[in-house]
């Protein structure tokens, strides 16, 4: 945990507080909900080159990765007849597995709030770039211009021992470009945080809107039929992919201000605090 990111959760005003750390986030509003789609690129097409030196910032660290190849399609979704408009969207996120240049300390007890309640959560490693993303299904699009979405890193996660269980969702119905299919919701796979991509995006790593991404089984029939070609573009450049089945819900996320415990034993964090005219003061933290 950094020094910045102490003062950043606990610099707040004390009348917003019942009790010290206890403010809760509202929910996500701007985001649309996603269908994660397993891709791959279409035989006899162009592959992916993987690009290393990119640069990444999010509220977990700042970071150099190699975006290595297109894992997932994610396409904006219409959840349980929520927003019917979801589908026309024209905004998608292409998923890129990413090779970090140092290895990340995990980031325990993370809270995390979205329409299925509160989870709790360590945060073990970045897995993923998510990038606004063109999709076409008869030629190759102009990658987005000023996409109101944000660039994404997510990071594997795992429940919090200790901490509730997340309770599996039965049939959520989900509608897409693709078309309509009804899902269970079993378990949180990954946390994604918004990021500032090679110095493009200065404080997006302060944005609040996160994605919370939990592993889907379609239940309804027919399954999903492999859909190919699909023209992709961004500012990586163009694909060809075919999309394969869904296997994620990305659903709109907040983190609730806490700080963590970075799985580092070595050293205890302890923060001092001082109340003055109702606002904490934070000075900084010593180590045991």
């Amino acid at each position: 945990m950094t020094w910045s990111r102490v003062a950043r959760c606990l610099a707040i005003p004390l009348v917003a507080l019942s009790v010290l750390g206890a403010a809760q986030p509202s929910l996500a509003q701007s985001l649309d909900h996603f269908t994660c789609y397993e891709v791959k690129t279409t035989s006899g097409t162009a592959a992916f080159v993987a690009l290393p030196g990119v640069s990444l910032v999010d509220q977990f660290r700042a970071s150099t990765v190699e975006v290595k190849k297109p894992k997932l399609l994610c396409a904006p979704t219409n959840k349980l007849n929520e927003d019917s408009t979801a589908p026309s969207h024209p905004d998608h996120l292409e998923d890129y597995q990413i090779k970090p240049a140092v290895a990340f300390a995990p980031v325990l007890d993370q809270e995390i709030v979205d329409q299925f309640g509160t989870i709790f959560v360590d945060v073990k490693k970045p897995v993923a770039l998510e990038v606004p993303s063109a999709k076409s299904r008869t030629s190759s699009p102009p990658p987005p211009t000023n996409p109101p979405l944000d660039h994404f890193t997510c990071y594997k996660v795992k429940v919090t021992k200790g901490t509730p269980s997340f309770l599996r969702v039965p049939g959520v119905t989900l509608e897409d470009q693709f078309g309509s299919l009804t899902v269970d919701v079993i378990k949180p796979t990954r946390l994604c945080a918004p990021t500032d991509k090679n110095s493009e995006a200065p404080g997006a790593e302060n944005h609040p809107d996160h994605l919370m991404c939990y592993r889907v089984r379609q239940t309804s029939l027919p399954k999903f039929a492999t859909v190919s070609p699909l023209f992709v573009s961004n500012q990586f450049g163009p694909l060809t992919l075919d999309a394969r089945k869904p296997v994620e819900l990305c659903v709109p996320a907040v983190t609730a201000c806490r700080m963590g415990r970075a799985a580092r034993p070595a050293a205890t964090w302890r923060v001092r605090l001082r109340v003055v005219s109702s606002v904490v003061m934070v000075f900084p933290p010593f180590v045991n």
